[in-house]
């Protein structure tokens, strides 16, 4: 009920006043905190579009959390809340990943807050980038988490994180000339309109000024952060990682020549689906291997490696419930 009427009401101001309003922004924001439940047997699920909290009926404890962060790929994993409904005998169990991510999941960002960035070195670019200056916090390396519009049922231990390859594969960095801290200048185009990014000339240059590029992660570069953050996440928190790699192949993509590529994409991609297969076994922690599990269910057509197809987001949520069970979290 709560969502069809912000749907509603959205739609409403947008006919009024037209896209990017205020007001528009204020009910897209309670559109996603909206939390919808579905009762079971012995448990009941919640879910928004940040988080999942499955609860039974015996009460919220022990609680044990999965934790998220990473691309687009990582929301599949919220299907395994109706699965988790079921067989849930005692306590809660919360999925949740942070409710602004875009521009702050490549590992070496990730690592970097665990430096410590002093917040006076971040403040002009938080506000000339309108990214939060949680971008810069060590939350991945906290011991517990609140899921996104789910405070009321308190805090969760990271019993599993869940990373994802995406960030690492894609993403180009940029470095503060004089602080040295990095940044992806993807979220800056993301979290406002083209149209103003564009005109915002300003912005730009100063960015020229302030940041030099340092380019896309290296492969060994990726299995050494990796590395470092498995051991930390075992040694510090006791948490379990989970790492779903990326699908190899392009469906439909037409591209039959790649002698004028710099490099095939295809190639970078299977070689750090092969570094992380690698440091799975040498770190003891789980993959969900997105890759099999797509092809084998025959996909033929996405936008992305990073956004399923509809019909290949219920089998990486099974492989995920599968781990989950394993190392008996559910």
């Amino acid at each position: 009920m709560i969502e069809a009427t912000l749907v509603k009401g959205a739609r409403a101001w947008r006919a009024i006043a037209g896209n990017g309003t205020a007001i528009e922004k204020y009910v897209k924001r309670k559109y996603r905190k909206a939390v919808r439940f579905e009762r079971g047997r012995n448990a009941t699920l919640y879910s928004n579009q940040d988080a999942v909290v499955v609860q039974s009926k015996e009460g919220p404890e022990p609680k044990r959390g999965i934790f998220m962060k990473g691309g687009c790929d990582l929301p599949s994993l919220f299907l395994t809340g109706p699965m988790i409904k079921d067989v849930l005998r005692e306590g809660s169990i919360a999925i949740a990943r942070p409710a602004v991510a875009v521009g702050s999941s490549q590992t070496s960002q990730v690592l970097q807050t665990l430096e410590g960035i002093p917040e006076e070195h971040v403040v002009e670019t938080c506000q000339r980038l309108r990214v939060p200056p949680t971008f810069f916090k060590p939350h991945l390396f906290d011991e517990t988490f609140v899921g996104s519009g789910m405070d009321r049922f308190g805090e969760f231990p990271k019993s599993a994180v869940v990373l994802s390859v995406g960030s690492d594969l894609t993403r180009s960095l940029h470095r503060h000339r004089e602080h040295g801290f990095l940044v992806d200048i993807g979220g800056w185009w993301l979290n406002q309109s083209l149209d103003k990014a564009i005109q915002d000339v300003e912005t730009v240059k100063w960015f020229r000024k302030n940041f030099e590029p340092v380019g896309k992660m290296t492969v060994p570069e990726f299995a050494t952060n990796m590395e470092l953050i498995a051991k930390y996440l075992r040694d510090q928190l006791d948490s379990h990682l989970i790492v779903m790699n990326t699908l190899v192949v392009e469906p439909l993509n037409p591209t039959h020549n790649f002698q004028l590529q710099n490099e095939d994409h295809i190639t970078r991609k299977r070689s750090f689906n092969i570094a992380l297969a690698d440091l799975s076994r040498s770190q003891g922690f789980h993959v969900i291997d997105v890759d099999r599990i797509l092809k084998e269910n025959g996909v033929r057509d996405q936008v992305d490696f990073a956004h399923f197809p509809v019909e290949g987001k219920l089998p990486v949520a099974h492989e995920a419930f599968r781990i989950f069970r394993e190392l008996e979290i559910v």
